[in-house]
C-alpha cells in the first residue's frame, strides 16, 4: 500500500501542461494504449513543421544563435511564443506514440522516440526478417557503416573511431573492464551514475583497483567542481584513470567537462566521459574534447530507439578496448569496430534507426531550435514549480543549460516518506514518473523534471 501523499505534491506535473489536453489523469485500470492517428505526409522526407514557414524558422534560429543557449537568457524568452514560432508544443505530440493523457516528465530516463523513427526501425526489422542471411552476413554492416558516418559527423568524430553499443552501461563496462586490471587508482565523482559506481565496485573487488571518489557538494559551481577534482589529484598523484560525467543524472547538471578533461590529461590520466545524457541534448565535439573515451545514449535526447548508443574511442586508446561479449568479428571497418560490430545474433535496427532520428531532428528545425526550446522550458518550468512551492531550483548558469531541472520539494505535512514514495504515487495515478532524491542523508528532498518539444501551448 502506497502511503498517502498530500495532493499538492501530486498536482505539480500538470503545471508543465497548463492548457494541454494531455493533462487529464489516466485511469489506472484501463489506460488507452492506442497510438494517435498517423499524421498525413509523415514520411515525405520534408519538413514536419507544416505550420511554420522557413522564413519564420530562420528568423527564430538567428535570434537563438544571437542570444546563445544560456539559461539566464533563455529564462527571459517567452517560451509559449518560442514554441509557436518553432511549431513545438502540443501540436508536436502527434509525432509521438504516448498513450492518451500521459504527461511524461522523465525523458531523462527513457527518452521519447518519434512515431516516424519507430516506423523506420520496424521497416529495417522487416528487411532483416525477409532475408536473414543477407541481413546478418552483409546488409547490416553496410547500413551500420552509413549511419556510423552520420553519427560520427554529428558528434564531431571520425567514423573509424565510433562503435555502436546497446546503452551507456555496456559502453562504460567495456572500457572499465578492458583497461582496469588492478594495481592502479581510478577517480570518479560522488555524482556518478549508480551503474558506474557499481562497475567500479566490481573492478575494485575483482582486481584490486583502488577507487578515489571526489565529493562534490552544494552549492554547485563550476569552480567548486574543478577545485575538488584538482585537490583529489594532488592528494592522489598516482591516479591513472578517471570517469567523469558530461551531464549528471540526479542531480541533473552540466559539468565543466572541457576543463575537467584538460586538467586530467595534464596529469597523464586517461579519461572516460559518461555522456549518457549528452547526444542530442548539448552540442558535442568529441575530438576537440580530448578525452580517451566517450559514450552516450541515443534514446534519451536524440530521439532514437531504445538500445542505441555510441562509444567513441581515440585512436591511441582503441587497441586495448574490447566489448564485454566476445564473439566473432564483423565485416569491414577498423579492428576496434570489428570487435563491436558482431556480438552474436542480435537486432541492430535500433543502431540503424539513429540515422532516422537525425533526419527527424533536421525536419523539425534542427539542434539549435530543439536545444533552445528545451532549455527555456526547463528553466521557466523549474522557476514556476519553485514559485508554486515557495522553494528553489538547485543550479544556475552554465550548469543549468540542459533540459532537466532540479526543484526542492516543499515540506510534506509531517509525512517523512512522502518524497520517496511520490514517484510511485504518480505512477499509480498518472502513469508518469519523476526521480526524487536527497543530496545528503536527512537533507532536503529534490525532484528532477524533464522538458521536451511536445509540451506547453
Amino acid at each position: 500500500m502506497i502511503p498517502h501523499i498530500p495532493r499538492s505534491l501530486l498536482l505539480f506535473p500538470l503545471l508543465f501542461l497548463l492548457s494541454s489536453s494531455a493533462s487529464a489523469p489516466i485511469p489506472s485500470s484501463s489506460p488507452d494504449l492506442s497510438p494517435d492517428p498517423s499524421p498525413a505526409g509523415d514520411d515525405d522526407g520534408g519538413s514536419l513543421l507544416t505550420d511554420v514557414s522557413s522564413a519564420t524558422l530562420n528568423s527564430v534560429l538567428d535570434n537563438i544563435l544571437e542570444i546563445g543557449l544560456h539559461p539566464e537568457a533563455m529564462s527571459k524568452v517567452d517560451v509559449t511564443s518560442l514554441g509557436d514560432s518553432l511549431g513545438f508544443g502540443p501540436k508536436m505530440r502527434r509525432h509521438f506514440t504516448f498513450e492518451q493523457g500521459l504527461v511524461n516528465l522523465n525523458h531523462g530516463s527513457y527518452g521519447a522516440t518519434p512515431r516516424i523513427v519507430l516506423r523506420r526501425q520496424e521497416a529495417w526489422r522487416r528487411r532483416m526478417e525477409a532475408s536473414p542471411d543477407a541481413w546478418f552476413r552483409v546488409d547490416q554492416y553496410a547500413e551500420m557503416d552509413q549511419v556510423r558516418a552520420e553519427v560520427a559527423e554529428y558528434i564531431g568524430g571520425d567514423a573509424e573511431d565510433v562503435a555502436f553499443v546497446a546503452n551507456t552501461s555496456g559502453g562504460v563496462n567495456a572500457v572499465l573492464r578492458s583497461l582496469l586490471r588492478g594495481g592502479g587508482k581510478v577517480l570518479c565523482l560522488n555524482l556518478a551514475y549508480q551503474m558506474v559506481k557499481n562497475a567500479l565496485s566490481y573492478i575494485q573487488e575483482a582486481f584490486g583497483e583502488a577507487v578515489v571518489t571526489v565529493e562534490i557538494l552544494p552549492p554547485f559551481t563550476q569552480e567548486g567542481v574543478l577545485a575538488a577534482v584538482e585537490a583529489a589529484l594532488e592528494a592522489n598523484p598516482d591516479v591513472s584513470f578517471a570517469v567523469v560525467d558530461h551531464i549528471t543524472s540526479c542531480p541533473a547538471m552540466v559539468l565543466p567537462v572541457e576543463q575537467l578533461v584538460a586538467m586530467l590529461k595534464r596529469k597523464g590520466v586517461k579519461v572516460l566521459v559518461d555522456g549518457a545524457h549528452a547526444i542530442g541534448h548539448v552540442p558535442l565535439d568529441v575530438s576537440a574534447l580530448g578525452a580517451d573515451f566517450y559514450v552516450s545514449n541515443g534514446h534519451k535526447w536524440l530521439y532514437s530507439p531504445k538500445s542505441s548508443a555510441v562509444l567513441w574511442a581515440s585512436k591511441d586508446a582503441q587497441k586495448d578496448l574490447y566489448p564485454t561479449t566476445i564473439s566473432g568479428l564483423g565485416k569491414g571497418g577498423t579492428p576496434f569496430q570489428l570487435q563491436f560490430s558482431y556480438l552474436g545474433t542480435s537486432d541492430v535496427t535500433a543502431y540503424v534507426a539513429m540515422g532516422d532520428a537525425l533526419s527527424f531532428r533536421r525536419r523539425i528545425g534542427g539542434d539549435a531550435a530543439i536545444m533552445a526550446y528545451l532549455i527555456a522550458l526547463s528553466s521557466q518550468g523549474g522557476d514556476l514549480l519553485a514559485a508554486r512551492w515557495k522553494t528553489s531550483t538547485l543550479v544556475s548558469g552554465d550548469m543549468a543549460a540542459c533540459a532537466m531541472v532540479n526543484v526542492r520539494l516543499p515540506p510534506c505535512d509531517g509525512n517523512a516518506t512522502a518524497p520517496r514514495d511520490l514517484p510511485w504515487t504518480l505512477m499509480e495515478e498518472y502513469h508518469t514518473w519523476v526521480p526524487t532524491y536527497q543530496l545528503v542523508a536527512g537533507g532536503d528532498w529534490w525532484v528532477r523534471v524533464s522538458a521536451q518539444v511536445l509540451y506547453i501551448d
